[in-house]
This record gives C-alpha cells, sequence and structure tokens, in this order.
C-alpha cells in the first residue's frame, strides 16, 4: 500500500512536474513548453508564472487552513482547461 493521501500524493507529484520544468527548460520557455503540452496559452502563461512565483518563494502554502472539495483535481483542470480553450 503506498503511503500518503491522495492529495498529498498527486501535490508532490504537481511538485516534481515544477521542478523538471524549471530544471529542463529555462524560465522564458516554460509558457512554450506547457502549450506544446496541450494547455490553452491563457492557462499556460498563469501556470508559468505561479512556478516561478512559488519557485522564488513568493507563493506557497501557509497557515493551517485546507479547503476539502469533492472534485478531483484533474477534473477541475479539464473543466478550466475548457472555459479557458
Amino acid at each position: 500500500m503506498s503511503g500518503g493521501s491522495p492529495t498529498r500524493t498527486a501535490n508532490g507529484r504537481a511538485k516534481a512536474a515544477r521542478e523538471a520544468l524549471a530544471d529542463a527548460i529555462p524560465r522564458p520557455g516554460w509558457t512554450r513548453a506547457l502549450v506544446d503540452g496541450g494547455l490553452p496559452p491563457r492557462m499556460a502563461a498563469e501556470l508559468a508564472e505561479l512556478y516561478d512565483a512559488e519557485r522564488r518563494g513568493l507563493y506557497g502554502a501557509r497557515g493551517d487552513r485546507t479547503v476539502t472539495c469533492r472534485t478531483e483535481l484533474t477534473e477541475a483542470l479539464h473543466r478550466l482547461a475548457e472555459d479557458l480553450a
């Protein structure tokens, strides 16, 4: 059995993906790489900005609040991508 909750596992994978993007591609190419990976341009630009802010320590989880919802992250991102397309 794997350790950690599904949310922590997904967050870990997302963090690993951000770090891989930052290590493999210079910052100016992040948005293009995300678009080439299938994201709508607006969403790719926003994610690139969020990745950059997190990497520079300007954005991140803080405090003791959590939000629990029934919609899986993949479903929410799919809906967002459709809305932005």
